[in-house]
């Protein structure tokens, strides 16, 4: 995959996350599972890393630094707490989808030589690519659980 669908396969998320609007409010923050997050923490979580990568990353990467990530797991925290105490299910989706948006734009602005710069040890697309797989793991995860509920009502 070039470069270029990997920034639009990224982008592609943001129509799922919409379609999450017409999820009932009581599953927005009901665990997908025992001791897991809830659909509304996920994307709270995923929205926290691209708000991260655009104000962290990308300037690190346009300024010839190297890629610094924060500790996961209390980055993480912070993220299920915009679910669970900032935002309303539709403020996060929009949020979601708006910083997605802006951060794809970003990386399809970048110059390619800077997107796929090794860095510590891997390049900025690098990252994208992990990202992908790291938004079908969330998506793997959210399908289960909407459709554990179907099977429970059905």
């Amino acid at each position: 995959m070039n470069y270029i669908e990997t920034i639009k396969q990224y982008y592609r998320f943001t129509d799922f996350v919409r379609s999450l609007n017409m999820l009932p409010d009581e599953l927005w923050l009901e665990p997908i599972a025992m001791g897991k997050a809830s659909i509304g923490e996920i994307i709270g979580h995923l929205l926290n890393w691209d708000t991260y990568i655009i104000g962290h990353t990308i300037p690190a990467v346009n300024n010839g630094g190297n890629m610094e990530f924060p500790d996961f797991d209390s980055f993480n925290q912070l993220g299920y707490e915009l679910a669970r105490k900032t935002y309303t299910k539709v403020e996060l989706i929009n949020m979601f989808v708006e910083t997605r948006s802006k951060l794809c734009d970003l990386l399809l602005e970048m110059p390619f030589e800077d997107i796929t710069r090794k860095l510590n040890p891997n390049s900025l697309l690098y990252l994208i690519e992990e990202l992908n797989e790291h938004d079908e793991h969330h998506l793997s995860q959210i399908m289960n659980k909407l459709n554990h509920e179907k099977r429970m009502m059905g």
